[in-house]
């Protein structure tokens, strides 16, 4: 069973090799990162949407520097509190994966990171 689902006609996404693949034959190749981009037709300029390099650099040296590690605990905690026994996290808007990998430091689990930034993504993954 899978947990994504094709952009284009809603069937599950199935990994394959270096990429996701769906019944009706929609194909999301996987980066070199790690990352999958599964915006579709012209939405795929991802160089244009979301942050910029400069942005996604600039916002993983903010939160580096600790001022939200408050936040993340709290979210930590809820996770935890409610989500007993859940194999995945979805972490919409992920931006640079700073509280990704915060959850994953503290909670096993699968990780699943949406951005519309490529750049952010690509710090992420």
């Amino acid at each position: 069973m899978s947990n994504i689902v094709c952009p284009v006609c809603g069937k599950a996404l199935l990994k394959s090799d270096r990429s996701y693949r769906c019944e009706n034959n929609h194909s999301f190749d996987c980066a070199k990162e790690g990352y999958v981009n599964l915006l579709a037709g012209n939405h795929k300029a991802g160089e244009k949407t979301g942050d910029n390099k400069d942005m996604a650099l600039s916002r993983k040296s903010f939160l580096e520097k600790g001022y939200f590690s408050s936040l993340s605990d709290e979210i930590i905690r809820l996770i935890r509190l409610h989500g007993k026994d859940l194999p995945t996290v979805c972490d919409i808007c992920c931006g640079e994966g700073w509280y990704s990998d915060r959850i994953l430091k503290e909670i096993p689990c699968d990780m699943l990171c949406f951005d519309l930034s490529k750049e952010m993504v690509r710090l992420a993954a």
